[in-house]
């Protein structure tokens, strides 16, 4: 019987594992799909925090971003120069580098059918046989499995992209706001080799996204992105992670940065229920306490910002980025809108 078993293979559940990993612990990383990393349903534009966790290998940056043009619906553009890089990565090397770590503990094309918890124990039943775990942890997506099995999946949305082999005429970052559109925004990226285009709302559809950018010839992806946490990420024998549980940037989707937080977070209380040996919901609430006191004022404004967007019209949205265009944005850290620090 394995530790910890973590349910999911993107950067949270793999980062959970290595911080288990060093602590000594045996882990086993279940992972559905054949490979690390696929399929990419990620822009993979981060901001340079990313240096607080992770050493950062040149050739997963595909773009280094200091400019973000933001368009209102009649074509006000507010520009906001960055003082800190914003990296465009590649999302599937990325992931693939963070799994170098492991070997044996990574099964892939594993699949999780079930979850059962049991007074000394969890059950998983697989595709490739049963695995018994001290603790899981579901960092599976904002679908997973441990999720649905307690009712506590996030708020999704949708989110569209267009890959099209258009080459960039500028490392800007482009996003544009147009309720006649979607409830949320717009937005096109510089990539190494193309322009990626996407859109994220409550209905995406394709016709809508090639009609506004007047897209031809394009890849076309799509996947869910939470908005919203969990109504709660803890329970007997089991934690919630990275999308699986809604930790996310509410304004854009966006859940890296977050992620690895939180999967420190989560390896610290995992680690002190070994010691304690209470693997109990009442002392793994801890989890929850901590990772909503490092983020959970982030989100709750993120949330207050969607929410504006789904009750603005155009003409509201007009008003708005005219008045604030004379505030100093470029202050502004795209993932902490207070102050964060981290040893990383």
């Amino acid at each position: 019987m394995d530790d910890v078993i973590i349910i999911g293979a993107g950067p949270a559940g793999l980062s959970c594992a290595k911080h288990l990993k060093r602590e000594g612990f045996s882990v086993k990383i279940l992972e559905e799909h054949k490979e690390v990393g696929l399929p990419v349903q990620c822009s993979g534009l981060v901001s340079w925090n990313l240096k607080k966790f992770v050493k950062i290998d040149k050739k997963i940056v595909e773009r280094i971003v200091n400019k973000a043009l933001i368009h209102s619906p009649s074509g006000h553009v507010l520009e906001i120069e960055k003082r800190k890089p914003v990296y465009v990565i590649d999302r599937h090397e990325f992931d693939k580098s963070l799994a170098r770590d492991f070997k044996e503990e990574l099964l892939l094309d594993t699949k999780v059918n079930s979850v059962s918890f049991r007074e000394d124990h969890v059950l998983l039943e697989t595709n490739n046989g049963e695995f018994k775990t001290k603790i899981i942890v579901g960092a599976d997506g904002p679908n997973s499995i441990a999720g649905r099995h307690f009712n506590v999946t996030p708020e999704i949305k949708t989110g569209l992209i267009a890959i099209t082999n258009e080459r960039p005429a500028h490392n800007n970052v482009e996003l544009f706001y147009n309720r006649k559109i979607t409830e949320n925004f717009l937005w096109k990226i510089p990539r190494k080799n193309g322009t990626e285009y996407g859109m994220m709302g409550s209905v995406c559809k394709v016709s809508a996204l090639k009609n506004f950018f007047g897209l031809k010839d394009c890849e076309i992806s799509a996947g869910p992105i939470p908005i919203k946490p969990a109504k709660r990420t803890y329970f007997n024998r089991c934690l919630l992670l990275g999308d699986a549980a809604g930790q996310t940037k509410p304004w854009s989707g966006g859940g890296v940065i977050y992620s690895l937080l939180c999967s420190k977070i989560a390896a610290s209380v995992i680690t002190e229920a070994f010691d304690k040996n209470n693997f109990s919901s009442d002392f793994l609430k801890k989890y929850e306490e901590e990772w909503k006191k490092s983020i959970g004022n982030q989100i709750f404004v993120g949330s207050l910002w969607n929410r504006f967007l789904e009750k603005s019209n155009n003409y509201i949205l007009d008003l708005f980025f005219h008045s604030v265009r004379f505030l100093k944005w470029d202050l502004l850290d795209m993932d902490f809108l207070f102050n964060y620090s981290s040893e990383g």
